[in-house]
């Protein structure tokens, strides 16, 4: 029974380690529910995005919001870049075709964004800020970062299973974009600590009834 606690004990550490919530305020709790955590996504073979939100861009800064594979993260999709530049009164969208891998405008009469290569792995999110040292890019999959901290939030939608409001940080929110056609693919914290909880219990029952034979 000893070894079991210490191993569920270790299961929990490992999906919780370095991954404390970003602290990215819910701006609309009526309509998303609370950050669950969630670092990765299966995609529909149809997703949009709108961006609601980019705080850098709005001052001139260039920034990148996109997504990739998670069995390739150095290969980043475009989806919004420093040409779509949100201004006020002109919303950026974008749709994404993963059956034939192509990203296109949609604000901007569906014109061609990005391509790239049809895959059925998993997906994260990122966002890239041009800063005079370089481009800092912010990933959804804190192990990614280069703090390894968690710098973005996933809230999903009360009212659709496959949305999502993704958000992203840096000393303060920089970034919301609200993405369909995803659902989360990583156990939320909470699950972990349910099944912990089951399995000690079996494993308790299970003690106490050899100890009863």
């Amino acid at each position: 029974m000893k070894k079991l606690l210490i191993v569920l004990i270790a299961v929990l550490l490992h999906f919780s380690s370095g991954s404390v919530n970003a602290t990215i305020v819910n701006p609309n709790p009526a309509m998303w529910a609370s950050d669950n955590g969630s670092e990765t996504f299966s995609p529909d073979v149809f997703a949009g995005t709108v961006e609601l939100y980019d705080l850098l861009g709005a001052l001139g800064a260039g920034t990148t919001f996109g997504f990739y594979f998670i069995d390739n993260p150095a290969d980043l999709i475009t989806v919004f870049d420093p040409a779509d530049q949100t201004t006020p009164g002109n919303v950026q969208s974008a749709t994404i075709n993963f059956g034939t891998g192509v990203v296109r405008d949609a604000d901007a009469g569906f014109t061609l964004q990005d391509l790239f290569p049809v895959s059925t792995s998993d997906i994260g999110f990122f966002l890239s800020i041009e800063t005079l040292a370089g481009i800092d890019t912010i990933y959804t999959q804190h192990i990614l970062n280069t703090s390894l901290l968690d710098l973005s939030a996933t809230f999903p939608s009360w009212t659709a299973p496959d949305q999502y409001l993704i958000g992203f940080e840096k000393s303060s929110t920089l970034y919301f974009g609200l993405v369909n056609g995803v659902t989360s693919t990583v156990p939320e914290p909470g699950t972990l600590v349910l099944f912990a909880v089951g399995v000690m219990g079996g494993g308790w029952f299970y003690v106490r009834k050899r100890k009863l034979t």
